[in-house]
């Protein structure tokens, strides 16, 4: 058993993705497919592992957005130079509104 979560990376540079993947994968042991997403996978390690990639790549700002199996385990963690900023989505609903009602 285990949890399994969905992964999709962004990158706010153009530098050579085919390089930070080739460092992630050996860094963490898992490889990310085209588009830069990796689904279904246990990579408990991915926030202290991607910290480990920011540091190498000091100038580039990765983001890593996290969706779990279970409802509502939606998160995005910022990286750069070592160091994350990790935020917990917030789902809400509008008000009420009985303008909208039909």
């Amino acid at each position: 058993m285990g949890y399994y979560t969905d992964y999709k990376l962004k990158l706010d540079t153009n530098v050579d993705e085919d390089k930070i993947i080739e460092t992630i994968e050996v860094i963490s042991g898992y490889g990310f497919e085209s588009g830069l997403s990796i689904y279904g996978v246990k990579w408990y390690d991915a926030l202290e592992n991607m910290k480990s990639v920011s540091k190498l790549y000091p100038d580039v700002l990765f983001t890593l957005d996290g969706e779990g199996e279970e409802a509502g385990d939606i998160w995005t963690a910022y990286f750069k130079n070592g160091k994350m900023q990790y935020e917990k989505a917030v789902i809400q609903t509008a008000p009420f509104d009985e303008g909208k009602l039909k």
